[in-house]
């Protein structure tokens, strides 16, 4: 796993001292930990939100201080080849829940245990979770993280994530106020 360091809390466990000698504490820096897990690769593929959700959470992390965690978990936990498998299915009309479990796959088979073990080693108890993701949160609660509260991003639609949008708020219950019209 890897992850982009924005800011280091004040308070840390030993383990994160240890760590500290390679990644020092930025001067001024705020104790917020906000932050938001997502997956670079997908920020070239138009049919979803994610670039544009990674862009804002980047600057508005810069903005507060905080954590910006990579996971490795393609296409919702289902791995890059599967997803390609899943993105013909698509064009076929199902849904991206609909495809994953028409390949025998997990609508969302994410787990954010990872997310959970690199928060305790960075010391951050309590966190502001920037995601529309009712899931993410309730998993990481489930982890013992102390989510203060749950930040919605922008939404970012467009034609070629329109469907993928809609389902997101039908099937998972994201937060994301979407024009009637969808």
């Amino acid at each position: 796993l890897r992850g982009v360091l924005l800011q280091r809390p004040e308070r840390r466990s030993a383990a994160s001292r240890r760590r500290s000698r390679r990644f020092p504490q930025q001067p001024g820096a705020a104790s917020s930990s906000a932050f938001r897990v997502s997956d670079w690769r997908r920020i070239w593929i138009g049919r979803c939100d994610c670039g544009p959700q990674l862009l804002e959470a980047i600057h508005r992390i810069a903005a507060v201080g905080g954590y910006l965690l990579y996971l490795r978990q393609e296409g919702r936990g289902i791995g890059l080849y599967n997803k390609l498998d899943a993105y013909a299915l698509q064009d076929a009309g199902l849904d991206t829940y609909d495809a994953n479990l028409e390949l025998h796959l997990p609508a969302d088979g994410r787990d954010y245990r990872a997310v959970a073990e690199m928060l305790e080693v960075l010391g951050a108890r309590k966190i502001d979770l920037l995601s529309n993701n009712p899931d993410k949160a309730l998993q990481l609660e489930g982890y013992g993280v102390d989510v203060r509260s749950r930040v919605s991003t922008g939404v970012f639609l467009s034609d070629h994530n329109r469907n993928y949008l809609r389902a997101k708020v039908l099937r998972s219950g994201h937060f994301m106020a979407l024009d009637d019209s969808m």
